[in-house]
């Protein structure tokens, strides 16, 4: 029996465990001192391993190519050549019939991610002569990236998971950290038990909404509605670091005219929150010393 240290990919939080195997199996997960989890895990961490060794949950591990010959057929084990030959014929055929633009590829963040992403996309182009190039990457992570390095300069978050509870108020839109990344979401209880406040943006009754002290429900789809509503409101009452923004940011004027419309007032039937309830939560957002936004 031996102890591997990793890291649990459940989710991206990144928590530091040690597996227990045994005969090449894993026998259970015990928790490590990482800077993230703080020698815990969550229910995912500690037990999620079972299926690794159960047929009847996961279907063993592939250890050579398989095609199906026909529809509703079943899989039969080839080689390496032979699956290389049948894609590449079924890709000409395609692409002769039909035209290059009838393929497409798509690829995964999981894994190698860019490497493997830039060789497809270099195949697709170059060999099958197509754009139709996606990644699942493009329609979240990807934007999240784009708006944080332009409006940050680093497509990364902009402080530490430690740092959550510290700060004097959290603003949590669109995010359900208890289910998401549950590791996490103990730091938002100690940000609590520490005096934070906490808003809570969300048309769901989450769990961190039943700490917060306030809950913006707002409705599906209006969420940038509300955030343009949030910057009205900083503006106009002047809650902003004045000196902050004149040293460190650009476009404060277009931006004032972006958000000129959007007052609580103007938005509150759009968004399905009261607009008293929208001046009030970006008071006490402005009012902290320090303060984190997360979603």
């Amino acid at each position: 029996m031996k102890k591997i240290t990793s890291v649990c990919p459940y989710c991206g939080a990144g928590c530091k465990l040690k597996l227990v195997v045994e005969n090449n199996k894993i026998l259970r997960a015990e928790a490590a001192d990482g800077v993230t989890n703080q020698n815990q895990l969550c229910l995912k961490g500690y037990y999620g391993w079972d299926f690794l060794n159960d047929t009847q949950l996961l279907t063993p591990r592939m250890q050579q190519p398989m095609i199906r010959y026909q529809k509703g057929g079943k899989f039969t084990p080839v080689s390496w050549e032979e699956a290389i030959r049948y894609t590449a014929k079924k890709l000409r055929e395609i692409k002769e019939k039909h035209g290059p633009r009838a393929i497409m590829t798509t690829g995964s963040s999981r894994g190698t991610g860019n490497e493997t992403n830039y060789v497809m996309q270099k195949f697709a182009r170059g060999v099958l002569h197509t754009n139709n190039v996606d990644c699942c990457a493009r329609v979240c992570h990807g934007p999240s990236v784009a708006g944080l390095q332009l409006a940050l300069g680093n497509g990364a978050m902009s402080n530490s998971i430690s740092d959550i509870e510290n700060s004097k108020c959290l603003l949590v839109f669109g995010y359900n950290c208890a289910d998401s990344h549950p590791i996490v979401a103990r730091r938002v209880i100690k940000a609590r038990e520490n005096g934070a406040k906490i808003i809570v943006c969300d048309p769901r009754r989450i769990e961190t909404a039943r700490i917060a002290d306030r809950h913006l429900q707002l409705n599906n789809g209006s969420n940038m509605a509300l955030v343009n509503a949030f910057a009205h409101v900083l503006l106009e009452e002047d809650l902003y670091n004045h000196d902050y923004v004149d040293r460190f940011t650009e476009g404060l004027d277009a931006y004032r005219e972006t958000v000129k419309d959007y007052s609580p007032e103007a938005v509150e039937g759009i968004v399905g929150v009261p607009a008293a309830e929208i001046r009030q939560a970006m008071r006490m957002f402005a009012a902290a010393p320090s303060a984190t936004i997360m979603w």
